[in-house]
């Protein structure tokens, strides 16, 4: 049987939106109350387009009230009645003193969006940024109060903006350009309130630490100091888990050894199959825990005992670590106070994938998200983009807040400045640990308020538009053997189609067979799929623009090797006329590797082939050095040399035609024969 691996495309299209970045400027004055005066510092001043330049200053073309030390409001209508995603208010003269916002609708309905005591901002001017879901209603006024009594001070207006534009960082771009320096605060409002799990989950005992599952129906929690962990009340925290079931929490259970021991334990990210946990702590087996972090595999008889994650130039000091993994499992997001510099506390680090659970040396996030008091809790989004973390240095509520921020580029450095989650979320005591399902509809986070049943609680939130991280396509399905459709293990890994970037890792179920991965809109990808006695599978899936969370269900069938059987790389590239292996042969080379391994008592022939065209004993020559070649890489990846034959056939075997170009690249590969199995 000869099998070829070409790319099967799956095309999957999706009507994506054009973005506005049109923004409404109020028009006339509905209401005020205590302006300065009639005409300069009055309440008409903050209609149209902002103008009281330069900012930073006292402007008459700017609303004030009557008194340094005052009270007041102001009610601002808008000619075109419009559904509402962002509010932008120019603080233009000492920002800080706007307490209240609301919108309006068209018969007088009051929405609130945005309620804070005043406060004293260290800066001469700033632009409130609002982001709110959508309205389901057209906005017709805003209202806004103003509150120098608590903070005194000439507080301006210079104009109050709306629009409906899902992006913030759009209207920034936009306002930028036309007006210059904003000084941008973003603030986010929800539409709901935060939810406690409940007594399934929470207790009289401290929660924190919350993971959620891909598909939202799985959460790991630590609980702390509890008669129910391993150690009993003495036993600082154990790892328990609640899963989603008919439209509830379960009761917690604790997950037991060997997850659990005496020591402080506690889940850092799950990934996306649900099969692997990234730990707190070292595991030894002496039993002991040391300084750093673990992983554990699902096995069809419960999670497998932790393995050290091996990090390069990790040198922590202080007592507090925390960890994230992304879904590819390529980058690794730390927490931790460096004993070779950084900027106070802990800090935010990345170090990327090396090899089989080792990782390179930490590279410092930058100043734009570590301050001089401690970043913590990270968890990035399955948009790999998206990142969620806590800080007692970006000010907000008090205690710590929870803030996020997106990548700008791939150089991990290069981040937008942090965001505060809102009053919805974060309180005037310690907020952390945020964690979102793939699909974005809802966060877990923990928290306290008066309803909390012990210190600290975990709790949930749902999620709209602007305050999702970018959607993603989790792609889910089963492996069979294509003769007897029977459901198998593998290890399926997914990569950029053209850069060969792994973006994600799956395996089935021990339990369902089914696997799960997550994929970032706007790539094509390649599925790798490998099991022992099977031929490897490669397949393509192009994953263009969509705008909401997306599902595809994608079996994968696998033909069990057999003697004779032949299998081809038309992406095993050489440079023209030689021998040369290119870049871009990694991945096909990569899966030859793999199907070796893992079958290692299979005896291949490797055959080159060419075209036809040129000097015939030149092709000969030529196919035979390119296979000597692939071989030789094979052997030096520990291989053994016996098991692979190396045979050049020129352009004797075509399975194209040799007339054009197109059909000679087909012509032009790299094939393996099954000689022997044991």
């Amino acid at each position: 049987m000869n099998r070829i691996l070409t790319s099967l495309a799956l095309l999957l299209l999706t009507a994506g939106t054009t973005i506005s970045q049109q923004i409404q400027w109020a028009s006339t004055v509905d209401y005020q109350y205590n302006q300065f005066a009639d005409a300069d510092y009055s309440g008409n001043t903050a209609t149209g387009e902002p103008d009281a330049f330069p900012l930073g200053f006292l402007n008459p073309r700017a609303f004030r009230l009557k008194d340094e030390k005052a009270f007041g409001s102001l009610m601002l209508e808008f000619e075109k009645p419009q559904t509402v995603q962002q509010l932008a208010i120019v603080e233009s003269y000492m920002p800080g003193r706007v307490t209240k916002i609301a919108l309006l609708d068209e018969v007088g309905n009051k929405y609130p969006i945005y309620n804070k005591e005043a406060a004293d901002i260290n800066e001469k001017f700033r632009t409130l940024l609002i982001s709110i879901p959508v309205t389901h209603y057209a906005v017709k006024r805003v209202e806004i109060v103003v509150d120098t009594e608590t903070i005194e001070g000439w507080a301006q207006i210079d104009a109050v903006g709306i629009s409906n534009t899902a992006s913030a960082s759009d209207i920034k771009k936009s306002l930028q350009e036309k007006y210059g320096r904003l000084n941008f605060k973003d603030e986010i409002f929800f539409t709901t309130a935060k939810e406690n799990l409940g007594e399934t989950v929470n207790s009289l005992f401290p929660e924190a630490k919350p993971i959620i599952s891909a598909d939202g129906k799985t959460l790991y929690f630590a609980r702390q100091n509890s008669e129910g962990n391993v150690g009993g009340q003495s036993d600082d925290q154990d790892i328990y888990v609640s899963y989603f079931e008919n439209g509830a929490w379960t009761e917690a259970e604790n997950i037991g050894e060997p997850l659990n021991d005496r020591f402080a334990n506690g889940v850092c990210s799950v990934s996306p199959d649900g099969n692997t946990l990234l730990l707190m702590n070292s595991y030894s087996t002496a039993g002991a825990t040391e300084r750093g972090v673990s992983i554990s595999r699902k096995t069809p008889y419960g999670w497998e005992a932790p393995s050290p994650v091996a990090i390069n130039n990790f040198e922590p000091k202080g007592k507090y670590l925390d960890f994230f993994m992304s879904a590819s499992e390529e980058a690794l997001i730390m927490a931790y106070q460096s004993k070779n510099g950084g900027y106070g506390d802990q800090d935010l680090y990345v170090s990327i994938k090396q090899g089989n659970n080792t990782y390179a040396k930490p590279r410092n996030l930058g100043k734009i998200l570590n301050t001089n008091k401690a970043e913590f809790s990270p968890f990035l989004a399955p948009d790999n983009k998206t990142l969620y973390f806590a800080s007692n240095g970006h000010g907000g509520m008090g205690g710590s807040d929870i803030f996020y921020t997106k990548r700008l580029d791939d150089t991990w450095t290069n981040w937008s400045t942090p965001v505060n989650m809102g009053s919805n979320i974060n309180t005037a005591e310690w907020d952390a640990y945020y964690s979102i399902s793939a699909d974005g509809s809802k966060a877990f986070f923990t928290s306290s308020d008066e309803n909390s049943i012990g210190a600290r609680d975990i709790y949930s939130i749902s999620l709209e538009n602007e305050l999702k991280p970018e959607p993603v396509m989790l792609v889910r399905g089963k492996v069979f053997n294509s003769e007897t459709n029977e459901p198998i293990m593998a290890d399926i890994v997914f990569e950029t189609y053209f850069e060969g970037v792994k973006e994600g890792m799956a395996s089935p179920n021990s339990k369902t067979m089914e696997y799960k991965a997550i994929l970032s809109r706007g790539n094509k990808y390649r599925i790798l799929a490998y099991a022992e006695g099977y031929m490897p599978l490669d397949i393509a899936i192009d994953v263009q623009a969509f705008d909401t969370y997306t599902e595809l269900y994608k079996d994968i069938y696998l033909d069990p090797i057999a003697l004779g059987d032949l299998i081809t790389f038309n992406n095993i590239l050489f440079n023209k006329s030689t021998p040369e292996l290119l870049p871009e042969s990694g991945t096909d080379l990569a899966m030859l590797e793999t199907l070796l391994r893992e079958n290692p008592n299979m005896v291949v022939e490797l055959a080159g082939h060419t075209d036809s065209w040129g000097d015939v004993s030149k092709n000969f020559k030529l196919s035979q050095e390119r296979v000597e070649v692939v071989k030789n890489y094979l052997a030096m990846r520990g291989i053994d040399a016996k098991r692979l034959q190396a045979k050049g056939y020129g352009g004797s075997q075509p399975v194209a035609s040799n007339a054009t170009e197109e059909s000679r690249q087909l012509n032009r590969r790299v094939e393996i024969k099954v000689l022997k199995i044991q």
